[in-house]
C-alpha cells in the first residue's frame, strides 16, 4: 500500500477541500430555498471535485492510474469559474445571460479538449512526491481564461456589496478575505510550469468556499435558515478536528514503526481510539463555544426564543390588521352617525309629527344596533383566543369582511365583483374570528398589489365535501422565484412587512383542515383559492 499511496502535504490538502466542501455542498443543494443557493452549491460541488482529485493526485503512485485522476480533476477546475460566475450574476440579480453563456461556452470547449487529451501535454512527476499536470500552450491559455472569469465575477461581487451593502461591511471583509482561496487555486496551476514551488498554497483554497459563503450569509442573499448556518460552522470545525485528528495518527503511527522497529495494526487502531477518547469531548466543547459565542444560546434555546419572537410577531402583524379593521369600521360608523345626526337635527321641527319619530325611532334602534355590533366584532377580533369552531355563516362573513375595506377600495377606486355560486345561506363549522383575519389577510395583500380603477374578484363554489373561496386581483403579481416562498414565515419583498401574514393565513387555514393555494403572473395578477371542509 505504501508503495502505491503515500500521504504527502497536497494529499493532506485535497482530503481538507474535500471536508470543508462535502457538508456545505450537502446543505445547501437540500436545504437552499431558491436558484441562488443550488446554483451556489454548484460551484462548491466543482471545488468538491478538484478536493478529492488533488486528495488522490498527492498520493497515487501509479502514473497510469494518476493521468485518469488528472484528467477527471480537471473537470471539476473548468467548471469552478463558470458556475462561481454564474452564481455571482444570480445573486446581485444581474441579467447578463449573453455572458453567462459565454462562460459555458468556453468551459465545454475546454472540456472537449480534456477529453481529447489535449489540455496538458504529460504527466510528470514533482517533488519526488507525486504526478502533475505538464504544461502546454493550451494549459496557459485555460489558465488566463480561469483567472479572468473569476477574478470579474469577485470583482463585481465586491463592487455589488460596497454599493448596495454599504453597512455590511463584515460580509465585505469576508468576501474580500475568501480572495486568499481563490490565490490558492491561482498558485496551483504554478505547478505545472518548472519552478520549485511546492503547492502547498492548496491548503488556502477551503478558505474560499468558507468566506465567501460567511459573506453571502451575512447579507442573506441566498435563502437558508439558521440551522445550516450553524451546519456551515460545525461542518468547518469539525473538518479542522478531522483532520488534525488523522495527522496525528499517522505522525504517532509513524513515531511507533520508527520506535519499535515494526507496523501494526493493532498498535494502529489503539492509537486511533485513545485519539478519539480525547476528541470527541473536545468537539463537543467546540460546539458548546460555537453555540454561546457565535449564536447565544443552545439549539433548545435558540428554539424557544424564536417561538417567542414569532409569537411577538404574530401579535404584531395581528395588531397591523387591526388598524386597517379600526379604519374601516370609523369609515362603517360615520354612515350611521351621519344619519342620526342628520334626523336629529329634523327633530324640534318635527316634534309633533308621529310619523317621522315613529321612523326616526326605528333609524335609531337599527343604526345604533348596527354600531354595537361593529364594535363587538372589533373587540372579538382583538382577542387572542384559541380555536372556537361554531357554525357559521360563510358568505355573511365575507359580506362583513369585505364591508370593513370599503374605505380601501373606494380610495383607489377599486372595482369590487362578488360572485358567490354557492348557496346563498351556506352554514359551514369554523373559527369565524380567525377565518375573518385570514380573509382580511388576503384582501389587504391584494388591495396593497393593485393600482387606480383596478379589479378584485370574490367568488365562492361548492362541492359536496368542499367550500371553496377565490379571491382574484388585477395587481402586480408575483414572480416565478417568489411563489413557492410567500407562505414563508418572515419572507416579503415590502418594506416595513413582517413577512408573517400569509405564514399565519396558512395556519389558520390549516388548522380547519383545509388549504390554500396560490396562482400569480407578473402584471396580470393573483389568484388565491381556499378550500375548507363543509362537514
Amino acid at each position: 500500500m505504501s508503495q502505491f499511496f503515500h500521504i504527502t502535504p497536497f494529499a493532506i490538502s485535497g482530503l481538507l477541500i474535500l471536508l470543508v466542501n462535502f457538508p456545505l455542498f450537502l446543505m445547501l443543494f437540500l436545504k437552499g430555498k431558491s436558484k441562488s443557493a443550488r446554483l451556489f452549491s454548484y460551484h462548491i460541488f466543482t471545488v468538491l471535485i478538484w478536493g478529492i482529485g488533488s486528495f488522490f493526485i498527492g498520493g497515487l503512485q501509479n502514473e497510469t492510474l494518476a493521468k485518469y485522476i488528472l484528467k477527471f480533476t480537471l473537470i471539476g477546475v473548468i467548471f469552478i469559474p463558470a458556475s462561481f460566475y454564474h452564481a455571482a450574476s444570480i445573486i446581485m440579480n444581474k441579467k447578463d445571460n449573453l455572458t453567462i453563456l459565454f462562460v459555458y461556452i468556453q468551459a465545454f470547449c475546454f472540456l472537449i479538449i480534456n477529453i481529447n487529451d489535449q489540455l496538458y501535454a504529460s504527466s510528470k512527476y514533482i517533488f519526488n512526491s507525486f504526478y502533475y499536470y505538464n504544461s502546454n500552450t493550451t494549459m496557459v491559455v485555460f489558465m488566463i481564461f480561469w483567472i479572468i472569469i473569476v477574478l470579474t465575477a469577485y470583482i463585481r461581487l465586491i463592487l455589488h456589496y460596497k454599493i448596495c451593502y454599504p453597512e455590511q461591511k463584515k460580509a465585505l471583509l469576508f468576501l474580500i478575505l475568501s480572495l486568499i482561496g481563490f490565490s490558492g487555486g491561482i498558485t496551483n496551476f504554478m505547478a505545472t510550469f518548472d519552478l520549485n514551488i511546492y503547492p502547498y498554497s492548496n491548503f488556502l483554497v477551503p478558505i474560499h468556499s468558507i468566506f465567501i459563503t460567511l459573506a453571502i450569509f451575512r447579507h442573506q442573499l441566498i435563502e437558508v435558515d439558521l440551522v445550516i448556518k450553524r451546519g456551515l460552522v460545525y461542518s468547518t470545525v469539525i473538518a479542522i478536528l478531522s483532520l488534525t485528528y488523522l495527522l496525528m495518527v499517522l505522525l504517532l503511527e509513524k513515531y511507533f514503526e520508527e520506535l519499535f522497529g515494526y507496523k501494526s495494526l493493532i498498535v494502529s487502531a489503539i492509537t486511533a481510539f485513545i485519539l478519539g477518547l480525547f476528541f470527541i469531548p473536545l468537539r463537543n466543547k467546540i460546539h458548546s463555544f460555537v453555540d454561546e459565542y457565535f449564536y447565544k444560546g443552545t439549539p433548545e434555546e435558540i428554539i424557544q426564543q424564536n417561538q417567542k419572537l414569532r409569537e411577538e410577531i404574530t401579535r404584531s402583524e395581528k395588531y397591523k390588521t387591526l388598524g386597517f379593521l379600526t379604519s374601516g369600521i370609523a369609515h362603517e360608523i360615520k354612515n350611521p352617525l351621519t344619519a342620526i345626526k342628520t334626523f336629529a337635527e329634523y327633530l324640534p321641527q318635527k316634534i309633533e309629527d308621529k310619523e317621522f319619530l315613529l321612523k326616526f325611532s326605528k333609524l335609531i334602534n337599527k343604526e345604533v344596533s348596527r354600531i354595537d355590533d361593529l364594535v363587538h366584532q372589533l373587540l372579538d377580533y382583538g382577542k387572542p383566543s384559541p380555536l372556537s369552531i361554531k357554525s357559521a355563516d360563510i358568505h355573511k362573513l365575507l359580506n362583513e369582511t369585505i364591508d370593513f375595506l370599503n374605505s380601501k377600495t373606494i380610495q383607489k377606486n377599486i372595482t369590487l365583483i362578488k360572485q358567490f355560486h354557492a348557496n346563498e345561506d351556506q352554514i359551514i363549522s369554523i373559527d369565524s374570528n380567525q377565518i375573518k383575519q385570514a380573509l382580511l389577510n388576503l384582501l389587504l395583500n391584494a388591495l396593497e398589489s393593485m393600482k387606480q380603477n383596478d379589479q378584485l374578484i370574490i367568488a365562492t363554489e361548492q362541492t359536496d365535501k368542499l367550500f371553496k373561496i377565490i379571491i382574484k386581483d388585477s395587481g402586480c403579481g408575483i414572480t416565478k422565484e417568489d411563489l413557492p416562498h410567500v407562505f414563508d414565515p418572515f419572507f416579503s419583498r415590502k418594506d416595513n412587512s413582517t413577512g408573517l401574514g400569509l405564514a399565519i393565513t396558512q395556519s389558520i387555514i390549516e388548522k380547519h383542515q383545509g388549504k390554500i393555494r396560490i396562482r400569480s403572473e407578473i402584471n396580470v395578477g393573483t389568484e388565491i383559492t381556499i378550500e375548507l371542509p363543509v362537514g
